[in-house]
């Protein structure tokens, strides 16, 4: 009997503790960053030696989510935010003892698998509504990934946005230069001049599994769900305005047969067909997608391959 309510005992606290780390309501004082305007351009090459960084006021004192919830990262992670009437700017270095020693990443491909890789995430909700934001995504050789959120239950993985980032890698870490257009961000037309946006940031170090974040979620949620996001605070963006993007393609055709009696090929068509799509950002809250002769390719099914290596496997597109 003594030995089941030992049993028990250890159980249940092993279990009360674990939920007190793992769940915990939003912090009511919100960490902040404030990013700083500048006059002039970046070069986005990813190595964080233009002047004007030195105007930022970065931050550095990221906090665990894996594996030691709650506790001060082990690897320090520095941030810096710019913008200029053009661009919001962000510039992460993340620190490393072994360096490039330490970098994993399985491949470089677009949207890769983020659980595979070392990378910075940064969420933005430009609305302040704690519910939806925009994630871009970044492994230590400049390959993206991005996505919409919406509650951190929806998403939208297909969103491509058009941002621009450039990474090196060192002997003390590896560096990623951000610099994201005002266009691909979504947020109110207000009175005020001043904006401050939901914001969070999070690194994840592969060789570890050692994540950690600017401003602390538990571990059950995503760094999408806002309510636990920071602020950044001190933005001036221009107003929201029209944006359009097209995308025109050109598709040519050419379709041959095979004479067995003369053993000789004939052509039997040659076409072309021209198409595109078109997306017009109405206004920050409306987007009309429109598309002209759209490419319905088809596509035979991939054959069957037993992948035993830690590689992704890719298929050739048949069209």
């Amino acid at each position: 009997m003594n030995k089941l309510f030992t049993v028990f005992f250890i159980f249940f606290a092993i279990t009360s503790f674990s939920q007190n780390t793992e769940l915990f309501k939003p912090d009511s004082v919100k960490r902040i960053i404030q990013g700083t305007q500048i006059n002039s351009f970046i070069k986005i090459d990813g190595l964080l030696n233009d002047p004007e960084w030195e105007l930022a006021k970065p931050v550095s004192d990221f906090i665990q989510i894996e594996p030691n919830q709650g506790e001060k990262a082990n690897h320090k992670t520095v941030l810096s935010v710019l913008y200029n009437n053009k661009y919001l700017y962000f510039g992460v270095f993340a620190q490393d003892s072994l360096g490039k020693k330490a970098i994993r990443a399985t491949d470089f491909k677009r949207d890769f698998d983020f659980k595979q890789h070392d990378l910075i995430t940064i969420a933005i909700d430009g609305f302040n509504d704690n519910r939806n934001s925009m994630a871009i995504v970044v492994n230590p050789y400049g390959v993206q990934r991005d996505l919409l959120a919406f509650d951190d239950i929806y998403y939208n993985l297909e969103w491509d946005g058009l941002w621009d980032v450039r990474c090196t890698r060192t002997d003390s870490g590896w560096i990623a230069e951000f610099a994201i257009p005002w266009k691909t961000l979504r947020y109110p037309q207000t009175e005020n001049q001043i904006q401050n946006w939901g914001f969070n940031i999070y690194r994840n170090r592969r060789m570890t599994n050692e994540i950690s974040a600017f401003s602390p979620f538990p571990r059950s949620v995503s760094i999408l769900r806002m309510a636990y996001a920071g602020k950044l605070t001190n933005l001036k963006p221009p107003p929201p305005s029209p944006n359009i993007r097209i995308q025109p393609y050109l598709l040519k055709s050419l379709n041959n047969s095979n004479n067995n009696e003369n053993n000789i090929e004939s052509l039997n068509g040659n076409n072309f067909k021209i198409g595109g799509e078109i997306k017009w950002v109405i206004n920050p809250n409306s987007v009309l997608d429109l598309t002209f002769n759209t490419d319905f390719a088809q596509a035979d099914v991939d054959e069957q391959v037993n992948n035993l290596t830690r590689f992704s496997v890719f298929f050739p597109e048949k069209r």
